[in-house]
C-alpha cells in the first residue's frame, strides 16, 4: 500500500497521458533511443502498478457489498468464457428431471429471518489485521514453550545439559608375554 502511495504521488495524471501518447505513436517510437525506450518502459511498469493497485483497491471497497440475484447473473464474462446466465442456460439438463426432487439450496435461498438460524448477518465485518494476529500468535506460543521448558528444568534440573559419564576406574589388564 505504501508503495502504491509512492506512486501516485510521483505520477501525475498528466505525466501518465504523456506517457501513454508517446507509447502510441509508432513514428516517434521508432526514432527513439535505447535510453528513452527504457525509461518509457519504466514509465509504463509503474502506470501498470498503479492501474492494479485501483482496481485492487476498488475490488476490496466492494467487498462485502451484496448483489441481487440478477446483477449475479449479468456480471460481465471474462474474455472467452461465458457469462454466468449463458452457463445456467447451457447446463439445465444437469438438474433433477423429477418433480418431486428435492430442491438444491444456496446461501442465496435463505431469507433475512432465519439469517440467526445460520449464522449469518447483514453486517459488513472490519477485516483482520493478519499481521497482528500473528505477532500474537507467536508472542503467545513462544510464551507457552518458554513455560514449557522451566517446567521441565524444575522437574529435571540435568535435562538439556552436558554431564561427564562416570568412567571406568582404570583397570589394568594383565600383560601377555609375546613369546609366550
Amino acid at each position: 500500500m505504501q508503495h502504491t502511495r509512492d506512486l501516485k504521488q510521483t505520477t501525475s495524471h498528466l505525466e501518465a497521458e504523456d506517457t501513454v501518447a508517446r507509447m502510441m505513436d509508432e513514428s516517434e517510437l521508432k526514432n527513439i533511443r535505447d535510453k528513452d525506450i527504457k525509461e518509457l518502459k519504466r514509465q509504463a511498469e509503474v502506470l501498470w502498478e498503479l492501474l492494479q493497485a485501483e482496481r485492487y483497491e476498488k475490488e476490496q471497497s466492494s467487498y462485502g457489498t451484496t448483489q441481487s440475484d440478477e446483477e449475479f447473473l449479468n456480471a460481465p464474462a471474462v474474455q472467452g468464457q461465458m457469462t454466468r446466465a449463458e452457463w445456467l442456460k447451457e447446463h439445465e439438463h444437469l438438474k433433477p428431471k423429477r418433480k418431486n426432487a428435492r430442491k438444491v439450496k444456496s446461501i442465496r435461498d435463505i431469507k433475512e429471518k432465519h439469517y440467526e438460524k445460520y449464522g449469518l448477518t447483514t453486517e459488513v465485518t472490519e477485516t483482520a489485521d493478519i499481521d497482528a494476529l500473528e505477532k500474537e500468535l507467536e508472542n503467545k506460543l513462544m510464551d507457552e514453550a518458554i513455560a514449557q521448558r522451566n517446567e521441565e528444568r524444575r522437574v529435571n534440573p540435568l535435562l538439556n545439559r552436558r554431564q561427564r559419564h562416570q568412567s571406568l576406574p582404570n583397570r589394568q589388564l594383565p600383560k601377555k608375554d609375546f613369546w609366550i
